[in-house]
């Protein structure tokens, strides 16, 4: 299963792979267990950025 916030990134690709992690998402990205707004071991320092301005509030709806 492909958490929101995947499905939401501009960075996202089909395969579940994206910018940050072409060699694949880690599960706890794709199931949403983390936030990848924040740093994340081997993301090479991009980050989940929203596809959209609807994306982007969804988002601010689901921040902690």
């Amino acid at each position: 299963m492909t958490s929101d916030q995947c499905a939401l990134c501009a960075h996202y690709r089909i395969g579940r792979t994206c910018a940050a992690f072409p060699g694949g998402i880690p599960a706890v990205i794709l199931t949403g267990e983390v936030d990848h707004r924040e740093p994340y071991p081997g993301d090479h320092g991009v980050r989940w950025s929203p596809v959209s301005a609807r994306a982007a509030r969804l988002a601010a709806l689901e921040a902690p």
